[in-house]
């Protein structure tokens, strides 16, 4: 199993990235990471955008078999079908933070997800991009 629950904090990861697909690391780390940072119904727009654009695309793919030039042949597929510029900057952006800054924390050294913060609408800090 790719993770554990820990006493004091959310998920502890283990392991190398070969052993998380995709759909497994939105719903176990990714969205439970974001919903706290989300108010409602930002919530409830992102985890409808992530799961019909993204998790139903790639909900068994390993993580380890991203590759850039992969990914942005994805966005321009969903470009040509005719999405939004709107709905592509959101999607790269969940993309950009789940692939690229939140899953490399994690593994990093399997520091729990709890060690990690944003800035933002619930901290009184200034928001994070």
């Amino acid at each position: 199993m790719p993770c554990r629950k820990s006493s004091k904090c959310d998920v502890v990861a283990e392991g190398a990235s070969n052993r998380w697909t995709f759909g497994d690391f939105v719903r176990q780390v990714y969205l439970p990471f974001y919903r706290r940072k989300w108010k409602g119904s930002t919530a409830v727009t992102n985890e409808d955008r992530v799961e019909h654009h993204l998790t139903c695309e790639f909900t068994e793919r390993m993580l380890n078999s991203f590759t850039r030039d992969g990914l942005q042949s994805f966005l321009d597929q969903k470009a040509t079908a005719g999405l939004s510029f709107s709905t592509i900057a959101h999607l790269r952006w969940d993309l950009s933070k789940s692939l690229t800054w939140l899953w490399p924390m994690v593994i990093s050294k399997g520091i729990p997800l709890c060690c990690y913060s944003f800035r933002g609408r619930r901290t009184g800090l200034p928001e994070d991009d």
